[in-house]
Parts: C-alpha cells; sequence; structure tokens
C-alpha cells in the first residue's frame, strides 16, 4: 500500500529482538518516508518501549532514542498514538493463529510495519512472525564439570547465554588447577 504525503513509519515488535529477556514493545519510527531500517546509519530514528499490562493497556512508554529528523524536543510519534498501537498490537497479538512448527508461542513476535497517514490516522500495513529463539529460554542448567586430566578441573559457570542462531545454551568455563589432583569431576581435598 502506497500511503502519498505520510507523516511517519516505522516497524514494532511485541517484544524486543535486540534482548529475548525484554518483554517491552519495541517501536521504531521515523518522519515521512524515510526508512528506519536498511537507510543511511546517520538517520537514526525514533526509539521507543513500551510497557503493556495483560489487558493490552500501554502502563509505561520509555522514549529511549529521539529521531534526528526530528526538532529538538519532539517525537514521531504522540503518546496516544503509541498507545494505540500498543494496543493493536496486544490485540494482533491475541488474536492472529499463528504456526509456530517447532517453536513455542514466547518465541515468535509480531513484527509490525505502519504508517501515520497525513491526516494523523495509524494503518498497519503488515504484519509478519519474527522468530526469537532465544525468548522464555533460561541457560540455568550448565554441564557437568569434569577432569580435563588428572590435576585440571574444567568448571562451568552456572549462568550461560542463549545462541539467537540456534536457541541453544552456551557456557563459558574455566580451568582450575588443583593441587592434590581432580577426580569425579572435583578438585581433591586431601
Amino acid at each position: 500500500l502506497a500511503f502519498p504525503d505520510e507523516r511517519a513509519n516505522g516497524v514494532a515488535f511485541t517484544g524486543n529482538p535486540q534482548r529475548s529477556d525484554d518483554n517491552r514493545y519495541l517501536v521504531n519510527a521515523q518522519l515521512g518516508d524515510e526508512q528506519v531500517v536498511g537507510n543511511d546509519p546517520r538517520i537514526v530514528p525514533e526509539k521507543d518501549l513500551l510497557e503493556v499490562d495483560s489487558g493490552g493497556n500501554v502502563v509505561a512508554i520509555h522514549r529511549s532514542r529521539a529521531s534526528v529528523l526530528a526538532e529538538p524536543g519532539r517525537f514521531v510519534l504522540s503518546d496516544a498514538q503509541l498507545r494505540e498501537l500498543g494496543r493493536l498490537m496486544f490485540l494482533a497479538a491475541q488474536r492472529l493463529p499463528l504456526d509456530t512448527g517447532p517453536y513455542g508461542r514466547e518465541q515468535v513476535l509480531l513484527d509490525f510495519e505502519f504508517k501515520v497517514d497525513r491526516s494523523g490516522a495509524l494503518k498497519i500495513k503488515q504484519v509478519r512472525p519474527f522468530l526469537d529463539r532465544c525468548r522464555g529460554i533460561i541457560c540455568d542448567r550448565p554441564p557437568e564439570d569434569y577432569c580435563k586430566d588428572a590435576v585440571t578441573l574444567v568448571d562451568y559457570n552456572e549462568r550461560g547465554t542463549c545462541d539467537p542462531q540456534t536457541g541453544e545454551c552456551r557456557y563459558s568455563y574455566v580451568e582450575v588447577a588443583c593441587e592434590k589432583g581432580c577426580s569425579g569431576g572435583a578438585c581433591l581435598e586431601e
């Protein structure tokens, strides 16, 4: 759909694809028809994070970054427009049928492309699924520590990080020199 003389455009997600542990809705918006993604890196869009309650109401708006095209102190989207967009996104997430395949519903965000037309009306241009393999994944089950050799323990960290490409947990470790030897996945005490 073409929107002649659009006031603004943007993309938004029903979560924060930059941080899988952040459930706030991420909204990037830009004035006019200037692209939000894939554009000149100097033309930075507005970035807002919306806290949405279990009823679909936007309860907090966090203005993270201003658009470089907006006048100082001005926003691309008003608070009212952000509340309307957040509500529409919530309703779509609740009602839109979605085949998530082998992934849990919590791992699939909705990615919205929207416009604000010259009258100020918010228009949803398209909605598509966005797979976040790490959403809802808690990496707190490291492999068992083991003896690399007779005097070296491989000690895994209790907390790992999720690999966004695979959705698998990765754990860092340290190699500990065992003065009295290593056996059964532990340094010997005596």
